[in-house]
């Protein structure tokens, strides 16, 4: 939290119209960051397993979230598109029947949620790519 918070009053001081979105950008990443913290003090307090499922859930959720660190440095528009579309598959699809089906549910509520803040943080991405 400290270098973000250190990132913003750097942005603070920049007066150019796109310091809001960047801003925005900080704080999507920073909630991400509180999401993987949290599951992971949930998961050492209650003793969660090793679970392959979770494992696989976490390594595609590693790749989504590499689609929008992608977008933003090699600013490509097609990567957000395709964060929008696998939207379904994770947020409404894989993440929703292992929550149904498995007693880690906790855990996977939290992915669901990282998968959700990713999706999110492509708004201010998105925004900025069309600015140059």
């Amino acid at each position: 939290d400290r270098f973000i918070f250190f990132c913003r009053r750097i942005i603070a001081e920049q007066s150019e119209s796109q310091s809001m979105l960047r801003w925005e950008l900080l704080t999507f990443l920073m909630h991400i960051q509180h999401g993987y913290y949290y599951m992971y003090k949930y998961a050492i307090e209650k003793g969660i397993k090793k679970d392959t499922k979770l494992i696989d859930l976490l390594t595609e959720l590693e790749s989504y979230f590499d689609l929008l660190y992608q977008s933003y440095f090699k600013r490509d528009q097609e990567l957000i598109h395709k964060i929008q579309k696998l939207k379904d598959k994770y947020q409404f699809g894989e993440c929703l029947k292992l929550i149904e089906s498995n007693k880690n549910q906790v855990i996977y509520s939290y992915v669901r949620e990282i998968f959700r803040l990713t999706q999110l943080g492509t708004s201010p991405i998105l925004s900025l790519l069309l600015s140059y």
